[in-house]
């Protein structure tokens, strides 16, 4: 059996990951959904996969619509990325699609969905015969519980919804929208947005013998951890998008 940590939407929340540390141990692959980072590049994301890298057997990921560029550029250099690319560990198939479709507010990595449609193609096709294949995609499905705002509105890919129902796809893993944790099938896989990590929220995936199965899971802080790391995240975004929209 192969046990799965995957954390999606993280931005920088370092109080969480120690406690997350201390809690999953038995854990053979980590996989990571974007949004690494609030706006931050290299370091900012450096800070936040060097502790996962120190205490688990592997760590791969994709980039976040909150990242910048040089986010996706560092976990490049250190084989650590599957934005447009695919990866077998024994009976895994792991690809993946970092950023977002577009958004109306113009965070620093859009793709348009048929860009999005070839990233996802691309990787697929290099793990096409795994036993297992699994999608890390930043965004999630159209139309689901998992891409749906506070307000009602489902604002996730056509892409993602459109591959999932005509690939041979086993698990889709997915974040993007804090509030829609969720597992659910779409097409002939099951979908899992654990909700963010910036909250404490994770999810474990186990695959045994082809089968997989998932669990939404959640780490706590004390009161007085949870609400500093409450507004150092909200601050964090705050500055750090008003910084891109003003040009850095």
């Amino acid at each position: 059996m192969t046990r799965i940590l995957f954390l999606t939407d993280l931005h920088g929340a370092r109080g969480y990951l120690s406690a997350l540390l201390e809690r999953e141990n038995d854990v053979d692959l980590v996989l990571l959904g974007g949004d690494i980072t609030s706006f931050g590049g290299a370091e900012q994301a450096a800070a936040m996969i060097n502790p996962l890298l120190s205490a688990y057997p592997a760590v791969r990921s994709v980039h976040g619509n909150v990242d910048l560029p040089g986010v996706l550029q560092w976990l490049e250099s250190g084989g650590l990325s599957l934005h447009g690319r695919g990866e077998v560990l024994e009976e895994l198939g792991i690809f993946g699609c970092g950023g977002s479709n577009p958004t109306p507010m113009r965070t620093p990595t859009e793709y348009p969905e048929a860009t999005i449609a070839e990233l996802m193609e691309a990787g697929l096709a290099s793990v096409a015969d795994a036993k297992v294949r699994v999608l890390v995609s930043h965004t999630p499905p159209f139309n689901t519980t998992v891409d749906r705002m506070f307000a009602g509105k489902n604002v996730g890919s056509t892409a993602v919804r459109d591959f999932l129902q005509n690939h041979p796809v086993d698990v889709c893993l997915c974040g993007h929208i804090h509030e829609a944790e969720g597992i659910e099938r779409v097409g002939g896989a099951m979908v899992v947005n654990p909700g963010a990590f910036c909250s404490g929220r994770y999810a474990i995936i186990e695959v045994d013998g082809g089968q997989c199965r998932g669990e939404l899971r959640q780490v706590q802080l004390g009161r007085r951890q949870r609400i500093r790391a409450t507004v150092t995240g909200i601050a964090a975004k705050v500055v750090g998008y008003t910084r891109h929209r003003l040009g850095g």
